[in-house]
């Protein structure tokens, strides 16, 4: 059996707070982008903050949903790489963890429409690199 050193120790024990820091990071992006897309809206159509333009609703929805993918393709990813070994197994790990996180989440708020895409974006995920590592056939 192979021996670790530090940096592979280093990199064990990062990867949850790595992880975790980057789904806030996917988080904080979607605010900057949720405020361009506020930005966008022509002034006739904003009230007390908010905009009423017709089509601002089911853009706000789209990149919302479109962030859930992406958070659950960059923890699922970011683990991948950062683990030392056992990177596939990390990564199908990582994928149920969050699973279990998206759905602890989706009970208590009912954002059915953002769970799928995370769940689907973490799934595609996991599946690409099982496949990329040979794990599951072609």
């Amino acid at each position: 059996m192979a021996t670790i050193g530090l940096a592979g120790w280093i990199r064990w024990l990062l990867i949850i707070p790595v992880c975790i820091l980057c789904w806030y990071l996917v988080f904080t992006l979607g605010f900057g982008l949720l405020g361009v897309l506020l930005k966008m809206c022509p002034e006739e159509h904003i009230t007390s903050g908010t905009c009423g333009a017709p089509w601002y609703a089911n853009a706000k929805d789209a990149l919302i949903i479109a962030l859930a993918g992406l958070s659950a393709f960059v923890v699922v990813f970011t683990a991948y790489m950062l683990a030392p070994s056992h990177k596939t197994t990390v990564a199908l790990i990582t994928f149920l963890l969050g699973s279990a996180a998206a759905t602890y989440v989706v009970v208590d708020t009912g954002s059915w429409t953002e769970y799928i895409a995370a769940i689907i974006a973490g799934l595609l995920t996991t599946i690409i690199i099982l496949k990329r590592n040979r794990k599951i056939p072609a």
